[in-house]
């Protein structure tokens, strides 16, 4: 080891990155070690040579370097190999001899630290993100240009001597391959070749489209920039390239901001509406007009001036300091209903199954997100809370060595924020579409006029025809009132017996009010291969010779989701338990948080207490049960030959 009075020599490749630790290769590997261990997901290594070229950019902005100020994203997927290029201020020939030496940074300069102030922070401070990448994997690249003159170096098997696997630690060695940086006048190139040892192991089991790897660029990266209330700091270009398994190459360029769950475009249009906006522009109004009206998700921006204005007094001054010195701002979302998340994602990526965009609560630092989002602790409507992302930011707070958390005070602001925020949007259900509704065409376009309202009925009964004479609806249900059209028809087919309507409303708390009174005929009430939406024996008895009920309370829904959402909401005046029937289209979902949703089958038939019920609906630690007449089951039955209008009729 050198002493301070002895001249440097000057560091050239090849070269020993654990060399310029000044400490044993022992310490170094288990200091490595320790960095490799605080990263465990899918996007890190992506997410690290990303925040360091999105910093780069910026120096040169903030030193007046000419543009542009490129950075270029490539994916091979061919070769398991991910490079980032930028056109940032660049590395001289000692700074990437000591860039992978463990916590090695040069992000320090007081001049441009200066210039970046408070408010533009570098998003990677603690020199750990290189070590990450250098030693994360088994081969990386690493090219710049600085005034001039050009540095490519290569290393290889730095995760196997971390590991134990080889005895001596790696050298930075010569590389001379041809990149990006040799077309540019200065920058930094990194290449990243990703193996079994790595996660994921294959780049593949990501995303396969340039679409999905745009999403998981911008959700998941600080190419996706976190600006609430403020300009971006430089006017950054991203390209994104990708060469699939097959070979064949795409390329996009991407806006440097973050994808938030309104910008999602699709054909026809979703309807997102910024809520804060709107009761800005439209104060005092309670009766909102139908252009405003069956949004399919409401969201709200909330600068520092703002959340701390919806906080309560209490949390005002128990986190004054945290809201001075942090600025919190925040992005809430929440859509109509659960199923409109799969919408969305499908919309952003081209494929069904992807989770890109979901519920929960996501942490901001510094202008980009932090790691995994974690459940959001509602004070009320914990059912809405579960459907409902936010996103909390703050700046020049510290995240830990793998950016998966904050200090503890501030993850208690962002929950209350996010629980502050979940109570607002609860108030804003009138501007929703009914929860339940199917995501058709006709339901997604703004129907401002009759022709309007021509057209996409029109739409939808070609994209979902319904034939099942005599039955004259030609489509099957948009809305609750199609839901009810149609149970009607059934009902004057026979479908169920001894049926008659008290009273209906519109009104008031519930839909309708009916009886089953049955006296001649019984027949049609009894269960048999030709009448499987009738009773049991142990409801409907052998020598029974009428079959009468009480006064029934209904529901009519587009979907079930529909009286789930209703059941749960805090401002419901709706009942569980005073509920006997629902009338429903279908159910979107297969799971429902604390419901369980039964098929009537021959096993549970006893269930079925009036005729035509198809499910059972449950409560947890409810003793009462909904019977549920889903009418998708009955066309279903209808069209297979498993009712026949003939045999009704003639009973």
């Amino acid at each position: 080891m050198l002493t301070d009075n002895e001249p440097q020599p000057e560091k050239k490749l090849p070269y020993n990155p654990i060399d310029s630790a000044m400490r044993t290769p022992e310490h170094a590997r288990r200091t490595i070690q320790g960095i490799l261990e605080s990263y465990n997901g899918n996007y890190d290594i992506l997410a690290e040579a990303v925040q360091n070229s999105m910093d780069a950019l910026e120096d040169a902005f903030l030193q007046e370097l000419p543009g542009p100020y490129l950075l270029q994203i490539s994916v091979n997927l061919k070769d398991n190999t991910i490079a980032v290029f930028d056109t940032g201020i660049g590395m001289n020939k000692e700074q990437i001899c000591e860039a992978f030496a463990p916590s090695a940074s040069f992000k320090d300069g007081l001049a441009i630290l200066k210039k970046r102030g408070d408010k533009f922070p570098y998003r990677g401070y603690k020199g750990v993100g290189l070590t990450f990448l250098a030693y994360g994997t088994d081969d990386v690249q690493i090219q710049s240009r600085q005034n001039g003159t050009v540095t490519k170096g290569r290393m290889r098997f730095g995760r196997k001597w971390v590991e134990g696997k080889i005895p001596e630690p790696p050298l930075l060695d010569i590389d001379t391959e041809q990149t990006a940086l040799d077309r540019q006048k200065r920058g930094t190139y990194i290449r990243l070749q990703f193996s079994s040892d790595t996660k994921p192991p294959s780049l593949s089991q990501l995303g396969s489209t340039i679409e999905i790897w745009e999403v998981i660029v911008r959700v998941r990266t600080a190419v996706g920039q976190i600006f609430i209330g403020q300009d971006p700091l430089a006017p950054i270009k991203v390209r994104l390239m990708l060469v699939g398994k097959d070979g064949l190459e795409a390329e996009k360029d991407i806006s440097p901001g973050f994808y938030y769950p309104h910008l999602v475009k699709r054909n026809p249009p979703l309807r997102f509406m910024d809520v804060g906006k709107y009761h800005q522009e439209h104060p005092g109004i309670a009766d909102h007009s139908e252009d405003a009206k069956r949004q399919d998700a409401v969201y709200i921006q909330w600068d520092t001036s703002q959340l701390r204005d919806h906080l309560e007094d209490k949390d005002k001054a128990e986190f004054d300091e945290e809201l001075t010195k942090f600025s919190p701002c925040l992005y809430a979302f929440r859509p109509y209903h659960q199923p409109l998340w799969s919408v969305i994602n499908e919309s952003a990526t081209g494929q069904v199954r992807t989770h890109y965009f979901a519920p929960g609560l996501v942490i901001g630092v510094n202008h980009q997100r932090m790691a995994e989002s974690t459940r959001i602790v509602a004070s009320r409507s914990d059912l809405l809370a579960q459907n409902v992302f936010v996103l909390v930011h703050f700046d020049k707070a510290k995240p830990d060595q793998g950016r998966k958390a904050l200090q503890s005070r501030l993850m208690d602001l962002a929950q209350i924020a996010a629980d502050d925020a979940i109570q607002y949007l609860l108030k804003q259900g009138g501007l929703l579409k009914p929860a339940g509704e199917k995501t058709t065409s006709a339901q997604r376009k703004v129907e401002k006029d009759h022709d309007d309202w021509v057209d996409n009925v029109k739409a939808n009964a070609k994209e979902n025809p319904l034939s099942i004479p005599p039955v004259c609806y030609a489509s099957t249900p948009i809305t609750e009132q199609d839901v009810v059209g149609l149970f009607n028809q059934f009902a004057a087919l026979g479908l169920f017996p001894g049926l008659k309507i008290l009273a209906t409303s519109a009104a008031h708390t519930y839909d309708c009010y009916v009886i089953f009174d049955c006296r001649d005929r019984v027949e049609r009430l009894r269960y048999t291969d030709d009448n499987p939406l009738g009773l049991s024996q142990d409801i409907f008895g052998v020598d029974d010779t009428h079959f009468s009920t009480r006064g029934l309370t209904v529901e009519f829904k587009n979907n079930l989701e529909g009286l789930i959402d209703n059941l749960e909401s805090p401002s419901s005046k709706k009942a569980f338990s005073h509920i006997d029937i629902c009338i429903c289209w279908g159910s979107i979902d297969t799971d429902h948080r604390w419901y369980t949703l039964d098929p009537v089958t021959e096993a549970n038939l006893h269930e079925r207490h009036y005729p035509g019920v198809t499910h059972v609906l449950r409560r947890d630690s409810h003793t009462h049960i909904i019977q549920i007449v889903m009418l998708e089951e009955i066309v279903k039955k209808v069209s297979t030959g498993q009712i026949r209008w003939e045999a009704k009729q003639r009973r």
